[in-house]
């Protein structure tokens, strides 16, 4: 694909390169994410290029043995169905399928001409993404969230001298140790999607300042017991990369996502707590919390 398009792995000194490209481009999906790009850019060898001035993203898939194709899509500067077509191609020339990946509904209907070159399809509701107001993750309000709000009280009536903190890099090694104490806990605990993760975060802190991270810690008697951590997608969106909490703390998860909330306030709308994949534990969690939108993600294949 090198006559084409010249791809670069994408590391934390990409930033200047695209990152400035997809935080104007207000796109929605997680997988644009700059950190999310660095910090699993190592297990999937994530790599961007630039066409005819539009961004290009490829990455391995989840068997880790073909290349999968994202496109930046945005309305001021976006690629058409047939330049679309001459990217898929030139990775079909080398063996892989050529198929887009998470390309939003927006773009499908600014774009008749994509069913010339492609078969549409939903990814399915495994990849949607959970989009929240970050005004309504904080008041809680409503009968749906009654049940985060009686968690919430009875975790301060349990740990009232419970603190919460804004994290900073002098932080990075106490949230390493709480993510492996959590890891080592699961029962799943050595699945190469845990291992995965585990290396993902890793890398996440190694570059903690150069990715513009944020978040909360909440402690207990000088112990972190939970912490999360964001960072922008595009403007007016954060996206939620890591949050854990150890299990004996009841309402700790809870009590954390509402002071993460309270930090995000005035600096973003929403909240994207990315995909489920599947999982019905985490599905449940997700969609316990009342997402004010659902991200639908869907794939272009190309027709023969």
């Amino acid at each position: 694909m090198g006559a084409l398009l010249d791809f670069r792995r994408v590391t934390a000194q990409s930033r200047g390169a695209i990152a400035d490209r997809i935080y104007r481009s207000g796109v929605k999906s997680c997988e644009f994410s700059f950190a999310n790009l660095v910090m699993w850019g190592e297990t999937f060898d994530i790599c961007y290029a630039f066409h005819r001035d539009h961004l290009y993203l490829k990455e391995l898939d989840d068997d880790e043995n073909q290349y999968c194709l994202l496109f930046l899509p945005d309305a001021q500067n976006e690629p058409d169905g047939a330049e679309l077509r001459e990217v898929s191609d030139a990775l079909r020339d080398e063996k892989n399928p050529g198929v887009f990946y998470c390309v939003p509904r927006e773009y499908l209907d600014r774009h008749d001409e994509l069913e010339q070159f492609f078969t549409i399809a939903p990814m399915g509701e495994d990849y949607d993404d959970y989009l929240y107001d970050i005004d309504a993750l904080v008041e809680l309000r409503g009968e749906k969230l009654a049940k985060k709000r009686n968690l919430i009280r009875q975790f301060l009536r349990l740990y009232p001298d419970a603190k919460v903190c804004e994290i900073h890099s002098s932080m990075i090694g106490e949230c390493l140790a709480l993510a492996e104490t959590w890891r080592s806990t699961h029962p799943d605990k050595d699945a190469p999607e845990m291992l995965q993760e585990k290396a993902a975060l890793a890398t996440l802190i190694e570059n903690f300042e150069a990715l513009q991270m944020t978040g909360c810690a909440v402690y207990h008697q000088d112990r972190m017991i939970a912490f999360e951590l964001c960072s922008l997608v595009s403007c007016g969106i954060f996206d939620e990369h890591y949050e854990k909490s150890l299990y004996t703390y009841k309402g700790a998860a809870q009590f954390l996502n509402c002071e993460t909330a309270k930090l995000l306030q005035g600096k973003a709308k929403l909240l994207n707590r990315e995909q489920d994949l599947g999982l019905a534990g985490l599905r449940q969690a997700k969609r316990s919390y009342a997402p004010c939108e659902m991200v639908r993600n869907f794939a272009l294949t190309p027709k023969i």
